[in-house]
């Protein structure tokens, strides 16, 4: 598998872990015969917390799948730019109040009414959202990539034209080819067919 296609499969890893932890676990927890809110808030603390963790470290793999060739585009490190400033506020902000909340209730305490839960979910809805952009314009690039190399491959065989070539690899990395497909080999280029 390539790069572009990791990085795809860690974002929707990722998609599915928050999913499932924050949206599904979590609330169900609360439905469950016999548990008491301070049993289900101590578990809920220490699943969000893992999922806080986890989610950090899917931000690191992806901004070193991100340094590996090829690389994402400018709009691919906007979207991580967000979801590493999602994790990092939850982490920082919202995780170590939400975290004293809980110790209150578990020490027979009321903390008073808070929308520290509003924002936890708010930000994750973010995070969701924001990884499914990214996977979006990851998986255009990855389409697109394939198809560029289909053009190459059949320009080396004889069957394509220099022009489409150069369309092609255009597409696949936005425009800027300078030249050269992927693997640093050159393309032609519309000038560079006789004909045309």
């Amino acid at each position: 598998m390539g790069v572009r296609v990791w990085r795809i499969v860690v974002a929707s890893v990722w998609f599915g872990v928050v999913l499932g932890l924050a949206f599904v676990e979590t609330p169900l927890k609360f439905l469950a015969p016999g548990m008491t809110l301070p049993v289900a808030l101590g578990i809920g603390r220490l699943v969000l917390t893992a999922l806080d963790l986890l989610s950090l470290v899917f931000v690191v793999v992806l901004v070193v799948l991100g340094a590996l060739r090829p690389r994402p585009s400018r709009g691919e490190w906007v979207v991580l730019g967000g979801l590493a400033a999602a994790v990092a506020g939850q982490l920082i902000a919202v995780r170590p109040l939400l975290n004293a909340r809980t110790d209150i209730v578990l020490a027979g305490g009321d903390p008073g009414a808070s929308p520290l839960h509003t924002i936890y979910v708010a930000i994750e809805v973010v995070v969701l959202v924001l990884l499914v952009v990214f996977v979006v314009l990851s998986g255009r690039r990855t389409v697109a990539a394939h198809g560029a190399s289909r053009v190459v491959d059949g320009e080396r065989s004889g069957t394509g034209g220099g022009e489409r070539v150069a369309r092609a690899e255009g597409v696949a990395d936005g425009g800027a080819t300078n030249g050269r497909a992927e693997d640093g080999r050159p393309v032609a280029s519309s000038g560079d067919v006789s004909g045309t």
